[in-house]
């Protein structure tokens, strides 16, 4: 004979547990209509009876009595708060609360936070730390959100960390592999940091590059919002600033090069160009591999050509800087001498 399962007595029958659904919700409709006649019908009263009728208006304030007792009529809302209410009042939740979970001591040694501050580490270091082991996730953008700041800082703080052994190298749009399972190995990686952990000139060099660039980005954003609200000079000093910074960013010189071409400032217009022609020029040849004397030799020759009238061709031992924004350059430096000449011809003449 077979065993049928042992059931439990008080499990709850689907059929059974429909019904209840359906008849609770049913009365807290009921309720909520109940609730909204007797509030209209007690306002209603106390209002137009006395206008109607002519009773006292002592009236009134029985019905407005009756109102305000049929809004106390309790809503599911109400009885779901009342139960809060109870269960922070509980004796057992405050038992559960009153139980303080054990944490591990563990105190980083006193040379551990000298060289932290001889290498002028972020102070948030340790704080994005716990963070990334706690979540197992070596994000930037993590960072950027838990702590509100910006992406060069929260980069820098991935590469103290990657230093630290706390994440693992860069993946691309993957984020990084938390080495650290726990914060106890955590901790005893930071324990090991020493003066030549941080030590990587490189590497500092890059991102202090990263954040040239990014500020030059910012000043050009900020000359563009200049120049929509109509402030052009102020827009001029902001692109001027941009492209102090010599990073490989057409769109300050750009930006330059149309106004000053707008107020026909033929002086600052060619300082413009030429500025943006030798630094292009200078980045192509670190990008072909080419030394820094052949980039300024090239710079003078064309300059000196344009000057003297005379065409400038881009082939042979030059052909790796035939660029299409390096002769976009090299054309509006020659349009610009040309302007310059011919107005000195015209004020000569006059």
């Amino acid at each position: 004979m077979k065993r049928l399962p042992d059931t439990d007595s008080n499990a709850e029958n689907p059929k059974d547990a429909d019904f209840e659904e359906k008849k609770k919700n049913n009365e807290i409709t009921y309720r909520r209509l109940l609730r909204f006649v007797l509030l209209f019908s007690c306002l209603w009263a106390s209002v137009m009876l006395p206008l109607v009728l002519g009773i006292s208006w002592k009236w009134s304030l029985l019905f407005l009595f009756m109102a305000a007792l049929s809004a106390l009529i309790p809503t599911q809302e109400r009885e779901k708060h009342a139960e809060e209410t109870e269960v922070e009042k509980s004796p057992e939740l405050d038992l559960l609360m009153d139980k303080k979970q054990y944490v591990p001591d563990y105190s980083l040694s006193g040379q551990y936070k000298e060289i932290l501050n001889k290498a002028n580490i972020d102070p948030l270091f340790e704080e994005a730390a716990n963070l990334i082991v706690n979540t197992q996730l070596g994000s930037t953008s993590l960072l950027q959100r838990k702590f509100c700041i910006g992406y060069n800082r929260a980069q820098r703080l991935i590469y103290y960390l990657e230093r630290a052994e706390i994440v693992g190298p860069n993946r691309g749009t993957v984020p990084r592999e938390v080495l650290c399972k726990d914060e106890t190995e955590m901790i005893e990686k930071l324990q090991l940091i020493t003066e030549e952990t941080f030590q990587n000139p490189e590497d500092l060099n890059y991102i202090e590059y990263q954040d040239i660039y990014q500020k030059s980005l910012r000043l050009t954003k900020l000359g563009d919002e200049l120049k929509k609200e109509g402030l052009t000079d102020e827009a001029v000093s902001v692109y001027e600033k941009a492209i102090l910074l010599e990073q490989p960013i057409r769109m300050p010189f750009d930006r330059l090069i149309v106004l000053y071409t707008e107020r026909k400032d033929q002086e600052n217009l060619i300082r413009i160009i030429k500025t943006a022609l030798e630094l292009f020029i200078k980045v192509r040849a670190k990008q072909a591999k080419r030394t820094m004397d052949e980039a300024s030799s090239v710079y003078q020759h064309i300059v000196q050509s344009l000057e003297a009238n005379q065409s400038v061709s881009l082939e042979g031992e030059m052909s790796p800087y035939k660029l299409e924004y390096i002769i976009r350059y090299i054309t509006l430096l020659g349009n610009s001498l040309y302007a310059k000449e011919m107005d000195g011809s015209h004020t000569e003449n006059e």
